[in-house]
């Protein structure tokens, strides 16, 4: 998977993914006339059931409409929420989704450098062989 890049899902559908847990689904080529929550939806992955209903609740108070699934296109997650349109939401979430991930790989970086059982080099010169 490669964020940002557009790829063919097939049946005029491309999609792109935003972050690992967020995908934009669009249909160009339909006509013009048709509105545009009908031509685009979003995805949105859960590891767990819990996470997924959180985020439901979430989408609830602000009154979109959305629908909860097993995984249809999001393989690496359980369950995905699919709300139509609302494409600034998924850019939005997708960069804090990012944000969190590479803020993750720094935290993880210090503590590997901190830790006092990491690699150390041997204190002694190897014997070269005469």
């Amino acid at each position: 998977m490669q964020i940002g890049r557009f790829f063919s899902l097939g049946q005029g559908r491309v999609g792109q993914y935003l972050s690992t847990r967020v995908l934009v689904v669009r249909t160009p080529f339909q006509p013009i006339f048709l509105e545009r929550d009908s031509r685009e939806f979003c995805c949105f992955g859960f590891d767990t059931l819990k996470q997924a209903q959180k985020f439901m609740q979430s989408l609830s108070s602000v009154g979109l409409s959305f629908q909860l699934r097993k995984s249809l296109m999001l393989k690496g997650f359980p369950y995905e929420i699919v709300v139509r349109g609302q494409t600034d939401l998924a850019r939005t979430l997708a960069f804090w989704d990012r944000r969190d991930q590479h803020l993750g790989q720094e935290v993880d970086q210090a503590i590997k450098r901190r830790s006092p059982h990491r690699e150390t080099r041997p204190q002694t010169e190897p014997a070269i062989a005469a």
